[in-house]
């Protein structure tokens, strides 16, 4: 009997823009195509000055690899015209960035914002992960 071993086709992707925001939800909370967007999950925070949001469907910001369970998460917008923040409690999934059973394991979750408060997003409002 021959054994033939076929590599397993992955990739070097990291982990990385783990915690996705939908441009359209961000447009409307922001009331604006243009705005600051701070983003502190875990500890560490991340800003992204936005100058079109419509040419994106989603935004990302990174999380730890370590991080899992769940993550407290605050979100400030600025646009022109004014200021918001939102703050919650994301539970987190995990995802593969690479093909199959390939490492690395990342911690991950789809955002949305709701009177204030910072949400796990319904399924399948932001395309799914490359």
């Amino acid at each position: 009997m021959a054994l033939i071993l076929v590599g397993c086709g992955c990739t070097d992707e990291g982990c990385g823009n783990d915690l996705r925001f939908s441009s359209e939800m961000l447009i409307d909370w922001a009331n604006a195509d243009e705005f600051t967007l701070e983003v502190c999950a875990g500890g560490e925070c991340e800003t992204l000055n936005v100058t079109d949001a419509s040419s994106s469907s989603w935004f990302g910001f990174p999380l730890d690899p370590d991080v899992s369970g769940s993550v407290d998460v605050e979100v400030t917008i600025t646009s022109p015209t004014s200021a918001q923040s939102a703050s919650g409690t994301i539970e987190l999934d995990s995802y593969r960035p690479n093909a199959g059973l390939c490492g690395p394991v990342c911690p991950g979750a789809d955002v949305t914002i709701e009177n204030g408060t910072v949400l796990n997003a319904g399924s399948g409002e932001i395309p799914p992960r490359d």
